[in-house]
């Protein structure tokens, strides 16, 4: 069961007391009615983190103007609250992430609110607005521009952010934007589209974000070539309705090899194969690369005087979906055991010096080798047939 709805902090009474802020009786029920379905989704999280992340949602919602809440702005602080929790981040980081646009608005000091939050979240809001700072900036000087311009974006983004947990509100922060661009004007939405495959797109692939990555990529995709996206998308459907029977027996070999693997049930709470698609956007960019190639060898062949009627079949045969590698795949998700108690879990604490972080990175990377191995061992006899 969801643990029990705590009473708005006294820190965010005082603070509303102080700013002025009055809500009507259908407010406070709309402002419960939001704390109560976040609450939840911080099960994980230990009674004190959940209400900092509470108090911050409360502070976010009462900020917005006092005549009336601004939804757009509500939307954006609850999303960015389920998004983090989603991630399993940590209470700080949550309380942060939603009270981040709050602060830069003005709205609110982030002294103001260093009693609701704590030291640690306040120190992350610090880092998350000056972040914001230099993209704006970045921005402003079209230096995330273009692929080239986003990787060195991308380098300063990372090399100025002195806590990764800012550089993920950021990437929550552009797919929520992404999910509300139909309300924006058809300038800002190509802009806002054009800068997340830029920078943010790749910028969350260097991170290993995947759902971020995929979610910013697919959106800017459809809003900025939507007949090519659609395209692309009724051909991958096709394509995998076709290999379904090929896919299900690879997906239910390899489900069948992780399962029998001694090792990983011992690390792993559990597994799942799942097949899967390649992204719209990464096949479009595939098949730009593959024209590119095709035209040349094509140019090439005429320019060497080659026989014409020849290569006339090659010339016709453009590059298709159909034609483009690795477009199918199996997706392998694995949740580790926490470390306990036993022999070998007492071993890796005691091989990183205690450190529980260090030694569950150790395992998951484990258990990513072991996967892989495994992995290949499967496909092997199977790859020459399917």
């Amino acid at each position: 069961p969801p643990p029990p709805l705590a009473p708005p902090a006294e820190g965010v009474l005082a603070l509303g007391a102080t700013k002025g802020w009055c809500l009507t009786a259908a407010q406070l029920r709309d402002m419960e009615n939001l704390r109560a379905g976040l609450l939840p989704k911080l099960h994980y999280l230990p009674p004190a983190e959940r209400t900092r992340v509470l108090g911050a949602l409360e502070v976010a919602y009462q900020c917005e103007s006092p005549a009336g809440r601004d939804t757009k702005a509500v939307a954006q602080a609850v999303g960015m609250a389920e998004m983090l929790a989603g991630l399993r981040m940590d209470g700080s980081a949550i309380a942060a992430g939603t009270l981040h646009l709050a602060v830069l608005g003005g709205d609110v000091s982030p002294e103001a609110i260093l009693a609701i939050v704590g030291e640690e979240a306040l120190a992350l809001l610090q880092t998350i607005c000056k972040l914001s700072v230099l993209l704006s900036v970045l921005r402003g000087a079209g230096t995330a521009g273009g692929p080239e311009r986003g990787e060195r974006a991308q380098a300063l983004v990372l090399a100025l952010s002195s806590d990764p947990r800012a550089v993920f509100v950021q990437l929550a922060a552009r797919v929520l934007e992404l999910r509300l661009a139909d309300s924006l004007d058809s300038a800002s939405r190509r802009r806002l589209c054009k800068e997340a495959l830029d920078l943010f797109a790749p910028l969350a692939h260097r991170l290993n974000m995947w759902s971020f990555k995929s979610e910013l990529e697919l959106r800017a995709f459809t809003y900025l070539y939507p007949a090519e996206s659609k395209a692309i998308t009724s051909q991958l459907e096709r394509l995998r309705t076709g290999c379904r029977p090929s896919l299900e027996e690879c997906r239910g070999r390899l489900q069948a090899a992780l399962s029998a693997d001694a090792d990983l049930q011992r690390m792993c709470a559990g597994m799942q194969v799942s097949c899967r698609l390649k992204e719209p956007y990464s096949v479009h960019n595939k098949l730009q690369r593959m024209q590119r190639r095709h035209a040349r060898h094509v140019q090439l062949v005429r320019s060497q005087g080659g026989n014409a009627a020849a290569h006339a079949p090659f010339a016709a045969a453009k590059p298709s979906v159909s034609s483009c590698p690795d477009v199918l795949g199996l997706r392998v998700r694995f949740e580790p055991r926490p470390l306990g108690r036993s022999n070998d879990d007492l071993a890796l604490l005691r091989a990183h010096r205690g450190d529980a972080r260090a030694a569950a990175a150790a395992r998951e990377h484990a258990i990513a080798q072991r996967v892989v191995s495994i992995t290949h061992a499967t496909w092997a006899p199977v790859k020459g047939r399917l």
